[in-house]
């Protein structure tokens, strides 16, 4: 019996750190997205680069910090997270930009 109460307040606690740290991987977001909307560029990669700390495989957060680093005119590092994010999850980033190939049929 006291194995299984040690046991359940482990899971708890591994529960609550992991919603913790997606609120504060959000949180980061959001703010970053504020601050490209008030074209505080710096801030927004800050914000980004943090959520990112909290979660190496958000693809959003390296999405987001991708166009910060194109507006800031850093496209190597822009560049480089694009390319992380694929890595993570293809169909996502292609969905995200909107990507689509048209084929013509040729007559």
């Amino acid at each position: 019996m006291r194995y299984t109460g040690i046991i359940m307040l482990f899971i708890v606690l591994f529960l609550f750190d992991n919603y913790l740290y997606g609120n504060v991987q959000v949180d980061f977001i959001n703010q970053g997205k504020t601050y490209m909307n008030e074209l505080d560029i710096e801030r927004a990669i800050y914000s980004f680069s943090k959520a990112i700390e909290y979660n190496q495989n958000n693809v959003e957060a390296y999405l987001q910090r991708a166009k910060a680093y194109l507006l800031n005119n850093e496209f190597e590092k822009s560049s480089a997270d694009y390319e992380k994010a694929m890595k993570i999850d293809p169909d996502f980033v292609k969905q995200r930009l909107n990507i689509r190939i048209y084929t013509e049929r040729i007559k």
